[in-house]
């Protein structure tokens, strides 16, 4: 039985070194599907860790650490690579391609001019870099939009309510 685990964890161990998952599956010999399940099942046990462990403060530095794995676990890339799969359509191969030129987030994906993206990742169509652009734009208002609204729900609470007067 711990032999199992300790292979699952080799497996895993892996694909967060961001091995794809064919290369994987051929070096422990298994299938793919197995290795995406596995990948999966991982994920979603951290996220149910993560959300048990949120409400526990003897467990706060758990929740410090769970979200970067979680993501990881459900991207299978390096954390340096997890704000630009946050990119609607942008998959592993891509956040590489746009760390290497020099972009490391989705604010400078989406402030780079076409040009810009269409040198710095050529060959890419105009249309691709338009979509990529867009779609980071639009992740960034609605990642603002949030943080907007979780602002305003803790201004809300730490002002004192005032007292009616009768």
């Amino acid at each position: 039985m711990v032999y199992r685990r300790f292979y699952l964890t080799l497996l895993l161990h892996q694909l967060l070194k961001e091995r794809s998952v064919w290369d994987v599956a051929d070096m422990f010999s298994c299938s793919r599907g197995f290795v995406q399940n596995l990948m999966t099942s991982a994920a979603s046990f951290a996220s149910c860790l993560l959300h048990f462990t949120e409400g526990l403060k003897e467990l706060h530095y758990v929740n410090i650490l769970l979200p970067d794995i979680v993501r990881r676990l459900s991207f299978a890339v390096r954390s340096e690579l997890l704000p630009l799969m946050e990119i609607p359509g942008i998959r592993q191969g891509r956040a590489r391609q746009l760390h290497a030129a020099g972009l490391k987030t989705m604010q400078e994906v989406a402030n780079c001019s076409v040009g810009d993206l269409l040198k710095k990742l050529a060959p890419i169509s105009r249309t691709q870099v338009m979509q990529m652009r867009s779609a980071a734009k639009i992740a960034l208002q609605e990642k603002a939009e949030s943080l907007r609204d979780e602002a305003d729900d803790l201004l809300a609470v730490s002002q004192p309510s005032q007292p009616t007067q009768s």
